[in-house]
């Protein structure tokens, strides 16, 4: 459900693997925004959606995305019988392979029932909101309702005891234009989802901004002598920066939180280290990392 459950449309974007929900009209809720039983989003509509990230695996080892997108009707729209809610194992089954609750094959435009047509898909609505030459509800004038989708993929075979994955994530954009809402945020949105995805969600913070480069940074003494003693001064720092030291292993060291200007005792935070080649790591919000070399003597 999308705020108010009477009043909600569907589709699907078979490329993206992509259900979602959108509003039938400009305000969530019946006649007012505070009449329908639940919380609604009154006239500050927002798009939600169900991606498949990662399908199962079939048994040649293939992976299967969305193969199927089917829907039914609480009978809030007064439907045909063949398009109410699932009772039996079977009508479950028939959901889930993309066809009606009787087996009647799905077919392209209107409602997608029509036991007369010949022109039978797995995917219904596949047109985005906006495309008025497309398969959407938009175009069909069906009444909003209270739809429930079925992401089916398959078919494949598991032997007893046998594991397969799918990975789903919902994708919510908020304050959407409608009523036939163009959803090119919402699908922007979904390719970042899968980009994070396919990225194993690394660099989440900074893919979603380009980071600064900072100014170079000025430290001295460099080299640094034990025997000589004395304090080493970074100069040039961004605000709240992070300064680590770390060894040429990559053994973190140190690690110091100041601004603009700093210095550092390394005799004591060291514990006198060793003579040899050791590395500098600044880090900052809103900035690249950098890291520079420093030279430690005798």
């Amino acid at each position: 459900d999308l705020g108010c459950y009477t009043d909600d449309y569907i589709g699907c974007d078979v490329d993206r693997n992509l259900a979602y929900a959108y509003n039938s009209d400009d305000l969530d809720g019946n006649y007012t925004c505070d009449d329908c039983m639940v919380p609604t989003y009154c006239m500050d509509i927002p798009v939600v959606g169900i991606d498949f990230l990662k399908g199962p695996m079939d048994e040649s080892g293939k992976e299967l995305g969305m193969t199927s997108f089917t829907y039914y009707d609480s009978g809030l729209a007064s439907p045909v019988f063949a398009t109410l809610g699932p009772q039996e194992a079977e009508d479950y089954y028939n959901y889930l392979s993309g066809s009606w609750r009787d087996g009647t094959p799905m077919t392209y435009g209107g409602d997608g029932y029509n036991p007369n047509s010949t022109e039978t898909v797995k995917h219904a609505y596949t047109s985005p909101p906006n495309d008025p030459n497309g398969w959407n509800m938009c175009n069909f004038g069906y009444p909003g309702g209270d739809y429930r989708v079925i992401q089916g993929a398959g078919p494949f075979f598991m032997f007893p005891g046998a594991v397969n994955e799918i990975i789903t994530g919902v994708v919510w954009v908020p304050s959407i234009e409608h009523p036939c809402p163009d959803l090119s945020a919402f699908f922007d949105a979904d390719d970042k989802a899968e980009e994070f995805f396919g990225n194993c969600f690394r660099d989440l913070s900074t893919s979603l901004f380009e980071p600064a480069p900072l100014d170079p940074l000025h430290f001295y003494p460099n080299p640094f002598s034990l025997s000589a003693g004395g304090l080493l001064h970074l100069e040039e720092l961004p605000i709240a920066a992070k300064v680590s030291i770390f060894d040429i292993h990559g053994r973190l060291l140190k690690t110091y939180i100041g601004e603009s200007q700093m210095q550092m005792d390394l005799m004591e935070d060291l514990g006198r280290p060793s003579p040899g080649t050791y590395f500098i790591q600044v880090q900052a919000e809103g900035y690249e990392a950098e890291a520079y070399k420093l030279l430690i003597m005798e």
